[in-house]
């Protein structure tokens, strides 16, 4: 219940943020929602009292601890004022072989809400936006030990971010191929997290687009009885819809 109520804090804030910042010009609003797969790997640390698992990955991975996943992707725009919401989902598990051995269970949510401004790039159809906002994760965990018993936490983590989101047309490829780049850093309730997603965007025409790219979202923080230092990252590929 916790969650969904940070969740509906978390879109009513991005849509007034977006309202007021968007009467300052006389523009049509855009948007554009991306529904997206996102082949998540987990790597690093979770310590609940004094049960931790330890994860370490590579490439062959990347299907093997998530159990599913569901990530989408909005962006409105209004003049040069811009704005996005981003939420990921996913539940993976870990038997970890290391005696005495044990599991680790969890389900993910990640929300990221900003706004900001548009400006014009170096070079000729790039663009490049500075945007700040809040990034909110949650964690519902158990760590259970082969004889020595289980502990639960759900801590969360709300955190300002700011964030720079770059893009640049491939004309010597394609005049419909782009590449985003976005890279934010924050802290708050974490010590510190960071974001970096570049990605290709294909434009069959005004309205459709596919994305295939990488991105990779590092938490490090203690809170609630839970250490946490895990890295999620993996490839991405989606389909966008401009509205």
């Amino acid at each position: 219940m916790k969650t969904a109520r940070w969740a509906s804090w978390f879109v009513v804030a991005g849509v007034l943020v977006l309202a007021v910042a968007a009467r300052a010009g006389g523009e049509e609003w855009s948007f554009e929602i991306t529904p997206y797969a996102w082949l998540v790997n987990v790597d690093g640390r979770v310590s609940f009292g004094d049960r931790e698992a330890d994860f370490s990955a590579d490439f062959q991975d990347l299907f093997e601890y998530v159990d599913f996943a569901g990530s989408l992707l909005g962006t409105a725009s209004r003049g040069r004022w811009v704005g996005f919401a981003q939420a990921d989902f996913f539940t993976l598990h870990r038997d970890f072989k290391r005696e005495p051995g044990g599991t680790f269970e969890s389900d993910l949510l990640f929300l990221n809400t900003m706004a900001g401004y548009r400006f014009d790039g170096f070079k000729s159809g790039s663009t490049v936006e500075v945007l700040a906002g809040l990034r909110y994760m949650r964690l519902d965990g158990r760590i259970e030990i082969t004889g020595a018993g289980a502990a639960d936490r759900s801590p969360d983590a709300l955190d300002g971010s700011v964030m720079l989101h770059g893009s640049f047309p491939l004309r010597f490829i394609s005049e419909k191929l782009r590449l985003n780049t976005a890279l934010s850093v924050g802290a708050g309730d974490s010590d510190l997290v960071w974001s970096l997603q570049p990605d290709l965007q294909y434009h069959f025409n005004e309205r459709f687009s596919a994305r295939a790219g990488y991105r990779r979202l590092q938490y490090e923080f203690s809170k609630e009885g839970a250490d946490v230092d895990m890295g999620f990252q993996g490839f991405l590929a989606g389909v966008s819809v401009a509205l």
